[in-house]
């Protein structure tokens, strides 16, 4: 099991220079979650693996937006950055397994699933940027993830982040085209995502070589 730092999630994010973690090495890195609420923060914890969402969207998530078809767990996920709501489908396995009991249970109606895990009040979070025709656009955020971030970090020795690069990561390893990781993003646009085309430690040393 890899020991992970947050340096090293910072050479990722640069360079590329680290290795992904597969499911195996999840599933023993699972073993650290430790919470008052720990079937709900190892359900999050799995989500965060498989889906690569951002943390944000996954405590946004209701029990409604869960659904199990056949031995496919089937996810309505939001997004929070202007992109599009995606439907993830999860094949089935003993992670899926987990959060389909953690979240089919009947105490979830309407209320968020992740209720325990979200930061009341939320933190109001003004975001500006200038957009395509030049102009200042301004949005506000509620964030609600308060100190699950440190939690993860304690837990995995990395921000929750890093699941979501390691996701896409995975998926170009896989030969996942750029069209595939955009609708695992919930991404409008191509830019985003072409720097996992080539984030590949995997991929580099197969390219070896072709440098003789």
């Amino acid at each position: 099991m890899p020991k992970i730092k947050n340096k090293e999630y910072l050479n990722f994010l640069k360079k590329g220079e680290i290795n992904t973690i597969d499911s195996d090495e999840f599933g023993k890195m699972l073993d650290l979650v430790e919470h008052r609420f720990r079937a709900d923060a190892r359900s999050f914890a799995i989500l965060l693996f498989t889906t690569g969402r951002r943390p944000s969207e996954l405590l946004s998530l209701r029990a409604k937006d869960f659904k199990k078809v056949r031995r496919t767990l089937h996810i309505q996920v939001p997004t929070r950055k202007g992109g599009i709501t995606s439907t993830v489908l999860l094949p089935w396995n003993d992670f899926t397994q987990e959060v389909w009991d953690f979240v089919s249970k009947p105490m979830f109606p309407e209320t968020f699933v992740f209720n325990k895990l979200r930061q009341y009040p939320p933190v109001k979070n003004i975001v500006r940027w200038k957009g395509r025709d030049g102009e200042l656009k301004t949005k506000i955020y509620e964030r609600v993830e308060g100190r699950l971030y440190y939690n993860l970090n304690k837990w995995f020795g990395v921000p929750p982040y890093f699941f979501r690069h390691n996701r896409f990561t995975l998926a170009a390893e896989k030969g996942a085209s750029e069209f595939q990781i955009m609708l695992m993003k919930g991404a409008k646009t191509r830019d985003s995502v072409a720097p996992y085309m080539h984030k590949s430690i995997k991929e580099a040393t197969k390219l070896k070589k072709f440098y003789k």
